[in-house]
Order: structure tokens, then C-alpha cells, then sequence
């Protein structure tokens, strides 16, 4: 809440009001960052109408979504616009962003009227569809040159093609291959971890295939080694550099003393001499090293000597295996000591420090080991062979995945320098491109959004309009990197196309008590700051638009435990009265937030015992509920008088209950009749 003080309530709502007009200009291009609440979708309603306003062509202006629903609602939400504004229902004043809806559907039905579209009786013509759906389009248009042919079947999930792909490759490989037999040696001969292994690379070919595979040559004639150690460095030293900025001035100035009096110590120690040169060097450097790669190894040594082992905190207590024994008779020498752990504990204080050196201790060497390069160099030629196996198994089984699609269409198209036909045919028909859920953008569909766009020039009239929100990302699963999102925002320009950067700052679906609570802890859950090669966003705060009371604060309940164990039952009962007492202050919606589905199995019961009625989409089955199964072996057992295991589970059912010893006689008495007589 002290950014938001500081930044003020009203500055936040005029500059979210200026930024919600500012998206509305049709001839400008937008990079909008659109927190959870703000209206996302309202506002790209709003956007796709007032472009409608300013084409001649209503298949000009395209709207991509990341889901099939996400894309019909935005259809359904533009079309009802349309009609309100056409039959002049009429729009609740009290609402200015209705107002704005309908004035821009206004506009957009006059444009109608005059280019004949009939975009009420055709909806078709509004072009909203998924980016998979658009690769596919694109690849549809251009059979021949995509290499598809007859499009096959498009399949959310190929995980079973791409493990047939590898077990083809994986049968037909000669005994003697070296690359084979390099990747199998690491793997200790496991042929099904490696088949696994390779499957799974292959839904991430797309960020691979562009790569020289098998050590050839890479980016401007460097070979591929040193393309990836670069790119190693780069990654080892962003690291560090974070961890630099972590320390304060006062800190690392008073830190070099310890340094010394520790190496001093470890001097007369055995086998601690490389130890007591390493703190040697970092008390002349000034305490710390400096963030380059070549420095890692003193990083470690300053980790592993300030942080407990294993763990991401300062050491509290410090003794003779840190460079600090304990003084005899309460002498001097413990001023040192206790000196060294009040500066512990005053760098534990800094936020994320801790953490920040910790992460140094796992960060990976910026060289590969000549061992290391050979399997990696191994793999990198028995993934080329995979992936040639895929298409087979694609043809052959008349399937095909969503990635292959987007390769396909990328090379159709070409690039500004070297256009494919389809690209001359797409730049004609696309003026005006509108992203949704952009921090869920992966590479291959940010080079399908560049290669769109190659062609566009500043001023032609065409723009981009990309909307998001990276604390939102929740598709790393399918290869969305959200840092794309993050180096738009600080480079102002996705592809080839620069963007004007905006910020909502306004929540209409929370009430303030929550909005409060987000801006209290969210910016210490997130990074301080965004961090692209790193893929970190930090927290901008907002403000509760919506209505509800503004006091109501978190509180927290404690269980008992039980041999360290929570009491699930004391922990349901407690969310029982939860809900009554949200219910009596007159709440109608309230959702319970769990880690884990088994964490549900207490406190669904104990709603049910208690008549409180809830929704739980695939958290319980009805055949999982015990009624449901004693209802199923009373069916069996009537059906089939001699399933011997059903007529035990009806006996021994809550209606009649009998125990195991009389289930244990029975099954001993004339096994040829069934149970039941």
C-alpha cells in the first residue's frame, strides 16, 4: 500500500482514464498492460469497434485470442454492441464505459451502412480466432507452399505422435551411431528415458529447429558452441548483476574486514588455504566480487560463507569453521565475532538478499565441459533426426500439432526482405492486428506476429494493438515466455512495429478489501523489478473500482496439528464458520483457494454435512462418493449372483454393516451358492 500512497489514488484513476481513451486512437499502434479486473476485454471490444469505424474492409481488422472461448465472447460481446446500438436500447448513464461502447458502435454501424457489410446479418466477416487457428488459416491458404498438402487434423495434445516419432527414430538407429550411442551412455543405457526425453523436446522445436544442429556454424559465422556459452554468460551474468545490486553501500564497505579477519584464521588451518586466498581477494575487490562470469567461483565462496547450507538465510551464530572461534576468558577477540553477526543480521533485513545469494550457489558454469558439449553436440543431431521422423509419423497418421502449423506458415511467408506470395496476400488483406493475452505470446508465435507485420511501415495506417498482463502468465507450459512482454514494454516495439506503452490502473471486479490486501503483500511475493532474460515481472499496484466495503481486512485462523500434522477436520470446521459469517454479512459469492485437490477432502464433506451448496468442477466425482459405489455393487450383486466380491461389499455397507470376522465366515460356508442366499 506505500506505493500506492505514494502514488496516489488520483493519479492512478486519471492516468488509467487517460490510458483507456489514448487505446481508443485507430491510427496508432499499443502495447497495453491490463491487470486482472481492469476491463481487458471491454477494451479491446471498444478498440476492435472504433477500428471497424476507419476500414473499408471488416476482414481488415483481426483479432487474435489465446481459446476458442475467449475469441466467441469477444464475437458475441462486438455483435451485442452492434444490435444495442442499432434497436437504441438504451445505456445506463451511470455507466461512462457503456456510454463510450455505444458511441463506438455508432460509428462502427455507419461505417456498416456505407460499405454494405451487413455485419448483423453476416457475423462471419468479424475475423476474432485463435493465433493456432490463424497459423492453421495460413497454412490452409498456401497447401504447396507450407509442404502440408491435404491439411491433416490439427490435435491439441500430440504428446502420443511426438513419443511415436522417437521410438521410430530410436528402432531404426544403427548400433554403431556415435550420436546414439554418446546420448544412450548418459542416459545409463535407459532407451525409454531417452525416447521420453526426445518426445519431450519435441513439442519446443519450434525454439530449437532454427538452431545449426550438430555444431555447425550459428549466428554470424560464430559455431554453435560458442553461440550457446554466450548466451550462457549472458544469462550467468544478469544473475549476478542482481545479486550485486542487492548490496547496499554501507554493507559492502564494512564487509571486507570480516573478510580479512576470516581469512587470517583459515591461514593456520589445513586444507583451508585456497578458502583464505579466495576471502583474500575479496577483501581487496572491495567485498564482493564483480558481475562477470569469470567471478563465479568467488561468488560461491562469499555464498557459501554468509548463507547456511542449503538453505537461503544468513547464518545467526558464526564459529571457527566460518573464521570466527569463540574468545577464552571474554577477551577482545570477540568483538570481531559479535561485530560479524550484528552485520548478518543487519543484511538478512535487506529484502531479497538472502535469496539473491542464494540462487548463486545454482547458477551453471558459463563454458560447457568438453564432456557436457558432446552429448549436448549429440543430442542437438538426434533431435534433427526426431524431428524428421515426426513429419512421418504426421503423414502417416493424417495428424498434426498446432507448432507445426506455425512453422509451416512462417515459412510460407517469407520475411520484408524475401516475401512469400502469402505474405504479399496477407499484408493486402490484414490492416489492423489485435493481440489478446499477450504474456502468453510463446517465440514462434511472436515471429508469426512480426512476420504479419514485416511490411508495415510508420504512418501507412496499419496498426498493432497487443493487450496483457505479465503477473497474469500462466501458459510457460506451452512455451509462452513472458518475458517477450516485458522487453516490448522496455523497448517499445514488438517486431518491426513501435508501440505507444499504456497502464490500466483500475480494478472493477474486486472489492477494495481484496485489491488492499493484493497491494500489501504482492509486491513482496513478486521481483522488485521487471527483469526480461529472467522472465520476472514485478507488481504494479491498483485501485478498487468496484463497490464493497472498504475496511474489511485478511485475517488468519490456526489449526491445531496433529504430529506435525494440520487437523484437516479442525481446519474444515473452521472454514465452515468462514462461511456462515461471510453469508450473515450478506455475502453471495465466496470461493475457497486450495494448493491441492487432496487438501479438499475434509472440507467438502463438511460443507455438505453442514447444506452449504457448491460448485467444484472436476474436484469430485459422483462416482468417487461412497453412495454412489454401494449403489454399484448392490446393482452387481442383483444382476450377478455370483460376484462373490460385490455381495461382500453390500454386506459389509452402512446398511448393514456386517464385520469383517462375519464376511470371513461366510466366505468359508458352501462356495458353490452364491453370497446373498
Amino acid at each position: 500500500m506505500a506505493e500506492l500512497r505514494r502514488t496516489g489514488t488520483v493519479d492512478l484513476e486519471a492516468k488509467d482514464g487517460l490510458a483507456r481513451a489514448r487505446a481508443l486512437d485507430a491510427g496508432r499502434s499499443f502495447l497495453v498492460q491490463a491487470p486482472a479486473g481492469s476491463g481487458k476485454t471491454a477494451l479491446l471490444i471498444q478498440r476492435f469497434l472504433a477500428l471497424l469505424a476507419h476500414t473499408e474492409r471488416p476482414e481488415g481488422v483481426v483479432a487474435m485470442t489465446f481459446t476458442k472461448k475467449a475469441a466467441a465472447e469477444m464475437r458475441e460481446r462486438v455483435l451485442a454492441a452492434l444490435r444495442d446500438a442499432d434497436a437504441d436500447v438504451p445505456v445506463d448513464p451511470s455507466h461512462p464505459n457503456h456510454l463510450v461502447t455505444r458511441r463506438l458502435a455508432v460509428a462502427a454501424l455507419a461505417q456498416d451502412r456505407r460499405r454494405g457489410w451487413q455485419l448483423i446479418a453476416q457475423p462471419a466477416r468479424l475475423r476474432m480466432m485463435t493465433i493456432d487457428a490463424l497459423a492453421a488459416a495460413l497454412a490452409r491458404q498456401a497447401p504447396v507452399a507450407t509442404g502440408l498438402g491435404a491439411l491433416p487434423a490439427f490435435v491439441e495434445d500430440a504428446s502420443a505422435l511426438y513419443a511415436a516419432a522417437a521410438h521410430d527414430a530410436l528402432a531404426a538407429a544403427d548400433a554403431d551411431d556415435p550420436a546414439w550411442r554418446r546420448f544412450l551412455s548418459h542416459v545409463d543405457n535407459d532407451a525409454d528415458l531417452a525416447a521420453r526425453l526426445l518426445a519431450a523436446l519435441l513439442a519446443k522445436r519450434d525454439q530449437w529447429l532454427r538452431l545449426p544442429m550438430g555444431g555447425g556454424n550459428g549466428e554470424e559465422g560464430g559455431d554453435l558452441r560458442a553461440m550457446l556459452e554466450r548466451g550462457l554468460r549472458a544469462e550467468v551474468e544478469a544473475a549476478l548483476g542482481h545479486t550485486h545490486a542487492a548490496f547496499d553501500d554501507v554493507l559492502r564497505a564494512r564487509l571486507p574486514e570480516f573478510e580479512r579477519h576470516a581469512a587470517a584464521r583459515f591461514e593456520t588451518v589445513d586444507g583451508c588455504g585456497d578458502l583464505a586466498a579466495a576471502l583474500r581477494r575479496l577483501a581487496s575487490g572491495g567485498g564482493i566480487p564483480d558481475a562477470t562470469a569469470d567471478a563465479l567461483d568467488d561468488w560461491r565462496t562469499l555464498a557459501n560463507w554468509l548463507l547456511v547450507k542449503g538453505d537461503a538465510q544468513f547464518r545467526v551464530k558464526v564459529t571457527k569453521n566460518n573464521g570466527f572461534p569463540a574468545a577464552k576468558g571474554g577477551t577482545a577477540a570477540a568483538a570481531p565475532k559479535s561485530a560479524f553477526e550484528a552485520w548478518l543480521a543487519e543484511a538478512a533485513d535487506v529484502p531479497g538478499l538472502a535469496a539473491a545469494l542464494s540462487a548463486v550457489r545454482d547458477l551453471p558454469p558459463p563454458r560447457y565441459s568438453n564432456d557436457a558439449w558432446a552429448f549436448v553436440d549429440a543430442a542437438l543431431v538426434l533431435l534433427r533426426n526426431v524431428a524428421g521422423r515426426l513429419l512421418t509419423v504426421f503423414a502417416r497418421e493424417g495428424k498434426t500439432d498446432f507448432s507445426e502449423a506455425t512453422l509451416r506458415a512462417l515459412a510460407a511467408l517469407g520475411n520484408a526482405d524475401d516475401p512469400g506470395e502469402l505474405l504479399l496476400a496477407v499484408d493486402y488483406r490484414i490492416e489492423h492486428l489485435l493481440v489478446d493475452e499477450f504474456q502468453d505470446t510463446s517465440w514462434a508465435q511472436l515471429a508469426l506476429i512480426e512476420r504479419l507485420t514485416s511490411g508495415w511501415e510508420a504512418g501507412d495506417g496499419r496498426t498493432l494493438f497487443a493487450v496483457g498482463d505479465p503477473m497474469q502468465s500462466i501458459y510457460r507450459f506451452r512455451e509462452a515466455e513472458v518475458g517477450i512482454f516485458v522487453d516490448a514494454q522496455a523497448r517499445g516495439r514488438i517486431g518491426g512495429v513501435d508501440v505507444e506503452c499504456l497502464d490500466l490502473a483500475r480494478n472493477f471486479r474486486s472489492r477494495p478489501a481484496v485489491v488492499d490486501w493484493l497491494n500489501r503483500v504482492f509486491p513482496h511475493v513478486l521481483p522488485g523489478a521487471d527483469d526480461a532474460a529472467r522472465g520476472e515481472v514485478a507488481y504494479k499496484p491498483v485501485l478498487a473500482a468496484g463497490g464493497g466495503p472498504a475496511g474489511a481486512g485478511d485475517e488468519n485462523d490456526c489449526t491445531p496439528t496433529l504430529d506435525i500434522v494440520v487437523d484437516r477436520y479442525a481446519e474444515a470446521d473452521a472454514v465452515v464458520r468462514r462461511i456462515r459469517a461471510a453469508e450473515k454479512a450478506g455475502a453471495h459469492e465466496i470461493a475457497v483457494l486450495v494448493r491441492a485437490r487432496t487438501h479438499l477432502d475434509a472440507i467438502l464433506p463438511a460443507l455438505r454435512r453442514a447444506g452449504i451448496a457448491f460448485a467444484a468442477r472436476d474436484l469430485e466425482s459422483l462416482a468417487d462418493r461412497l453412495a454412489t459405489r454401494d449403489l454399484a455393487s448392490l446393482t452387481r450383486a442383483l444382476v450377478q449372483p455370483t460376484d462373490r466380491l460385490a455381495a461382500f461389499a453390500v454386506l459389509r455397507a452402512p446398511w448393514c454393516g456386517l464385520t469383517l470376522a462375519d464376511l470371513l465366515a461366510l466366505a468359508t460356508v458352501d462356495g458353490a451358492r452364491p453370497i446373498l442366499e
